[in-house]
């Protein structure tokens, strides 16, 4: 496959592919990623219906630049970025799209069941901090994040402290 070397910025200076389908450019004077188009047919809904800060975009492929638009390819593919990303992902989505922001954080994830209609300001704000929690706790040294599980587990099973929430 050819990747585009004339970005929406101007020519790249570099490209790096990130992933098979997710090439991430610089330019002079700025930057962002590409996402083919089987990577946009993979993301989850709310997340391909997103129009970049560039508007509506014709052609294979499309463009996130390097701003704000580069959290939702973070988003779509946590596996390929950073721990530490998430977070700021999150704090440039409830920033830049509020909206897509609420919608992220209700998506369905395995074990919840909660879907995008249920979700209310506070159960948004708890998953965002909730996921933000997640990564700090990733970005742990391993005997660390050892640590911080046993005690987690250690006080879901405590008989005087309630566990609240969907399926606790």
């Amino acid at each position: 496959m050819t990747h585009p070397v004339q970005t929406p910025w101007g020519p790249s200076q570099t490209a790096t592919e990130i992933a098979p389908g997710i090439i991430a450019y610089t330019t002079a004077s700025h930057g962002g990623y590409w996402l083919s188009p089987e990577r946009i047919a993979s993301m989850p809904k709310c997340l391909r219906d997103f129009v970049p800060f560039g508007g509506p975009q014709s052609g294979p492929g499309r463009w996130y630049e390097e701003d704000c638009d580069w959290a939702v390819v973070a988003l779509a593919f946590p596996q390929f970025f950073p721990a530490d990303a998430i977070p700021a992902t999150l704090k440039t989505l409830e920033r830049y799209k509020p909206e897509l922001y609420k919608q992220v954080v209700a998506m369905r994830s395995e074990g919840r069941g909660m879907s995008i209609a249920e979700c209310s300001d506070e159960s948004c704000e708890a998953e965002a901090k909730c996921l933000e929690l997640m990564a700090r706790i990733l970005r742990l040294p391993q005997h660390q994040r050892q640590a911080v599980m046993r005690i987690i587990e250690s006080m879901a099973s405590h008989p005087t402290i309630r566990m609240e929430g969907k399926g606790a």
